[in-house]
C-alpha cells in the first residue's frame, strides 16, 4: 500500500482516460451501426429528413437521378408568407441546408423558441452529424 498514490499517478500519466482496455474502441462510423440512414447519400438523407413536412412537398422533386433532384427555393420564398411561423422557420432551415449557406435567415434561437421538441431534436441531430446535400 505504500506505493498506492504513485500507482494512481503513474496510471493517469500514461493512461489519462484509464487503461486502454477500458476505452471504447474506435469504429469507422459508429452512427452507421446504430442508424441505417447513415448509409444513405446526403441527398437521400435530406429527402428523408424533409419528407414529414407536407407543406414543403410541392417544392421538392426528389425522383429519379440524384443529380437532377430539385428543391425550389425561389418558389418557397414566394409562398412562405402565408405559412405558420414554425413552418417558416423550418423552411429557412431546409433552404439553408440545401444551399449550404446562412443567407435564408435561419436562427437557431428562434427555432428553439418556436418549434416543437421533435423538430428541435431533428435539427440538433443534424447539427451533431451534419451533412450537405
Amino acid at each position: 500500500m505504500d506505493n498506492y498514490p504513485f500507482t494512481i499517478a503513474y496510471e493517469y500519466l500514461y493512461y489519462p482516460l484509464g487503461p486502454a482496455d477500458c476505452r471504447p474502441k474506435p469504429q469507422a462510423n459508429p452512427q452507421a451501426q446504430k442508424d441505417p440512414a447513415m448509409a444513405l447519400s446526403s441527398l437521400q438523407r435530406f429527402a428523408r429528413m424533409i419528407a414529414p413536412y407536407k407543406f414543403l412537398a410541392p417544392y421538392c422533386d426528389f425522383e429519379g437521378n440524384e443529380q437532377l433532384w430539385e428543391f425550389d427555393i425561389p418558389e418557397i420564398k414566394e409562398r412562405m408568407g402565408v405559412w405558420s411561423h414554425g413552418e417558416q422557420v423550418l423552411a429557412k432551415f431546409f433552404m439553408s441546408l440545401w444551399q449550404r449557406s446562412g443567407d435564408h435567415g435561419f436562427d437557431f434561437f428562434e427555432a428553439v423558441a418556436t418549434l416543437d421538441a421533435l423538430d428541435i431534436k431533428k435539427i440538433c441531430a443534424w447539427a451533431q452529424d451534419p451533412f450537405w446535400p
